[in-house]
């Protein structure tokens, strides 16, 4: 049986202090197994370790640029 998070719990996960963005990602459909009873939302533990995951791939760090020009006005 999947372990089921509140929002607020989600947000202690990511070190957030209000749960507003964790209903946004909830809306967004960043959860898929999300469930809702009598309007009090559950977040399955493994949809936020797979968002972490997902989110772990996209901070790659950007290649410099091989055309990158520096302006200098010259030393005095």
């Amino acid at each position: 049986m999947p372990e089921y998070l509140t929002p607020e719990e989600v947000a202690g996960i990511f070190k957030m202090k209000k749960t507003g963005t964790i209903y946004e990602w909830i809306a967004d459909g960043l959860f898929p197994n999300v469930i809702c009873i009598k309007k009090q939302y559950r977040i399955t533990r493994q949809d936020v370790d797979q968002l972490i995951e997902r989110s772990k791939l996209l901070q790659v760090k950007p290649l410099p640029s091989k055309n990158r020009r520096v302006l200098s006005r010259g030393v005095n």
